[in-house]
């Protein structure tokens, strides 16, 4: 089967997008809270923050040393060029139960010092519901889960998106939370796992009530 040629917007992106987000995101003004917990942490992590918000969540945790799992389409290709561009590590693949083998690579990446960042309710949805992925992997890597959540001051809404996409103005304010470390024992049952992803709802929320 002949391969199929690429878009123009996919060309753009591939080649121009990815330099121009870099330049974007240096003008918006970041505002962090509860970043102290982490630098007290002795250990790797996870950072978990929503897919709409994730243009800021990937530009600011480019500073822990972060590994990403980004699905294998077009539109992930160029956010690989993004994240690879900022320092990333990146694994292409799912962390559902189609995707077991890039989320145990993913554990490999943080048993030897990675830190993993990933939007627990991409690529496709639904919006805002936790997938397990984020919580199977600090268990099994046995490191704390963090919650991000991101508001914009000022922003763009791509209401027909699925996630409706946040796109900061330029020169925003962002303010950018994080939640204490959640533990997640290695011995934790799946109702266990489940409850834990039940909480953390209500955690997000009162971070987004800051």
């Amino acid at each position: 089967m002949a391969k199929k040629k690429a878009t123009l917007i996919q060309i753009i992106g591939e080649k121009i997008l990815y330099k121009f987000t870099s330049l974007y995101c240096k003008t918006l003004k970041f505002v962090v809270s509860g970043e102290e917990e982490i630098n007290k942490l002795n250990t790797n992590f996870v950072i978990a923050f929503w897919h709409d918000e994730m243009l800021a969540g990937w530009y600011y945790n480019k500073k822990f040393n972060p590994v990403a799992l980004i699905s294998p389409s077009k539109d992930g290709d160029i956010m690989t060029k993004i994240l690879i561009d900022w320092g990333y590590e990146v694994v292409r693949g799912s962390s559902n139960d189609s995707g077991k083998e890039a989320l145990n690579l993913i554990v490999d990446k943080i048993q030897t010092g990675k830190n993993f960042c990933i939007t627990p309710d991409g690529p496709k949805g639904p919006y805002h519901r936790f997938k397990a992925g984020a919580f199977v992997a600090a268990k099994k890597g046995e490191v704390p889960l963090i919650l991000m959540k991101v508001r914009y001051e000022k922003y763009y809404t791509f209401n027909k998106s699925w996630d409706k996409f946040k796109l900061p103005k330029v020169f925003s304010k962002v303010y950018v939370h994080y939640s204490s470390p959640i533990f997640i024992d290695k011995e934790a049952t799946r109702e266990e796992v489940n409850s834990t992803i039940e909480k953390s709802y209500s955690i997000m929320e009162n971070l987004t009530e800051k």
